[in-house]
């Protein structure tokens, strides 16, 4: 690799990382701006940055968390490109057998099921690529 090539994949990461940070940025303060989340989803203008839009919903997930001072916080973080390979199945199984019970329960009993998760997602994503290649 020479000294140019990693300088310009080094500009293009940053520029994408800025990408991704202003949207970040731009959907949380659209939480209180109904124009501004109408524009932020994907598909509602033909303007350029809808593809960084569309990259932005497919690759990140939120959750929100409540503290103990009871005050609420969503949290935005990327989403691991081998999770495409989780199964619908699976993903229903997760959101129904999940102990709810009391409060931190599900946290704990979600994180007892990652391995397995895991192990099958790797599985998944070895079988597809065995299936590519075959045909």
């Amino acid at each position: 690799m020479t000294w140019q090539s990693y300088k310009a994949g080094t500009f293009i990461l940053m520029t994408y990382l800025h990408v991704l940070i202003s949207v970040h940025v731009i959907s949380y303060l659209a939480r209180h701006n109904k124009m501004l989340q109408q524009m932020l989803k994907p598909g509602s203008d033909s303007e350029e940055g809808d593809e960084a839009l569309k990259y932005y919903a497919n690759h990140t997930a939120q959750i929100e968390i409540v503290r103990h001072d009871r005050t609420m916080e969503q949290i935005v973080f990327p989403v691991p490109n081998i999770c495409e390979f989780l199964t619908h199945e699976s993903k229903c199984r997760v959101f129904n057998t999940t102990e709810r019970d009391e409060q931190g329960s599900k946290v704990n009993d979600f994180f007892q099921q990652t391995d397995d998760l895991y192990n099958e997602m790797k599985w998944q994503k070895k079988i597809r690529s065995k299936l590519k290649t075959e045909t």
